[in-house]
Parts: C-alpha cells; structure tokens; sequence
C-alpha cells in the first residue's frame, strides 16, 4: 500500500550497507527518484566494481535510456546474474557493462505492484493493504512466502533501469566483512570483546559474553554469544542462512 497514492515513488534499500560518501549517494538515489515517476520503470542503483567480488550478484547494463532533468546516466537492465566464481567475476569486469546488485530498487508504487501481481502473486496481499495498520501487517506479513525481492520480482520484471553508484558502498551484512572495517592486528585478525589468540592470522573474532581462545588457526569467523557459538570458514559467511532452511 502506499499512502501517497499510486505514483507515489518508494524506496528499497538494505540496511546492512556502509555508504562513505552520503552527498554522492542522496544524489543518485533522488535522480533514480525521478526516473522512477517518469519513466514508470524500476530503477535499480548497481554498485561500480572495485574487483572481481563473489560475493555479490551482478546487473548486466544495456542500451542508455534517457531520462529528462538528471545527470545520472541511466541504462536498461538486460539481466541480473547470480554471485558468480571467481573466473566469471573477472570476465564480467573485463567485459564491462556489470555492476554489482546492492539490493536498492526505487520505483512507483503502481510499476511495483503490477510487477507483483504478474511474478509473484503470493505477494499481493502485502501490496493490496490500503491502510497502513502495524497489527493486520504483522499478521500478513507472516504469511508471505519466505522469498527475496530480487527472486520474487526483479529478475523477471520487464522495464527495469539501472544508474552506476560510486560512493563508497559495501555489503555488511556478513561478519566476513569486520575487517575490511575495523582495525586488524599484526596477524590480520579482528578481535572484539574478551579474546586470546596466538598463532592466529586472518581472522574475525568475536565474544559477547564467554571468552574466545584461538591458537593455530586462520582465515576463520568465531563469534560467541551468550547462548551460541558461531564457527565458519571466512570465505564462507555469506552461506550461513543455510544453517536455517
């Protein structure tokens, strides 16, 4: 639902993103605004690679669709591809034409919901909600199917736009990502709250309550909270979501 009416324009954006040049990126999200109200696309911002990043899902950019009042270039999307392997990452950098899927979609509350109804009518009920009521939208809400946007809708909608960020984006969603944040020692490792470590490099280690000793080990996420104990390869923390399918 929208209390703005049908045209009113919504944004999308994950919370679990750093973004370290805010002007730039108010800049580009209000010009993806205005594309969004008239052009009635979904716009979508893809993320400039800095590298050959598996981490993330990329967005294929096609021909330039010109969008009156802003200076953000704008193209249309051919297609969103899943996290690739490394091989792949690096041939779509030198191809050119890719960014990365940062999961932030703007877009005229109409455009979306027509999407819905056509791709993912599971989702109706959400969008059909004409007044916004906190106790009748939990109760909906939890009887949605247990599906992302981008699979639900984005990657089979049909007029779909994406501008290139450059503001200093990254993904922090997984604890892979503590140091490329926050200071490492000698080794490598990031340590917050009561941990010991020796011969330990490249590391994310973390209490919130019992303390975490790690002797002999690298390249390793241990967090400790009071009532769990987290242990995965770094490489793999993106994948933890499988631990609850």
């Amino acid at each position: 639902a929208s209390r703005g009416g049908p045209q009113a324009v919504c944004a999308l954006l994950p919370a679990d993103q750093l973004v370290a040049d805010a002007r730039t990126f108010r800049k580009v999200l209000g010009d993806a605004a205005k594309a969004a109200r008239s052009t009635g696309a979904i716009a979508t911002v893809g993320i400039r690679p800095t590298g050959p990043s598996t981490a993330f899902g990329y967005v294929r950019a096609g021909c330039p669709v010109p969008v009156k009042g802003v200076k953000t270039a704008f193209r249309a999307v051919e297609k969103f591809v899943e996290k690739p392997d490394l091989r792949t990452a690096k041939k779509y950098l030198a191809l050119g034409g890719y960014a990365w899927n940062a999961g932030m979609f703007v877009f005229r509350a109409d455009a979306m919901r027509a999407e819905i109804e056509r791709h993912a009518p599971g989702l109706v009920p959400l969008v059909a909600l004409e007044k916004f009521v906190p106790a009748k939208l939990s109760s909906i809400y939890a009887g949605l199917p247990k599906i992302s946007i981008d699979y639900a809708v984005m990657e089979k909608a049909g007029h779909v736009i994406v501008a290139e960020g450059d503001f200093g984006w990254d993904d922090v969603g997984t604890w892979s990502a503590a140091d490329r944040h926050l200071p490492r020692d000698s080794a490598g490792n990031v340590a917050l709250g009561d941990v010991v470590r020796a011969e330990t490099a490249n590391s994310v280690l973390v209490s919130q309550g019992p303390r975490v000793a790690a002797f002999g080990v690298s390249d390793l996420v241990v967090v400790a909270t009071p009532d769990s104990v987290l242990v995965v390869p770094k490489s793999r923390a993106s994948e933890i979501k499988k631990l609850f399918a």
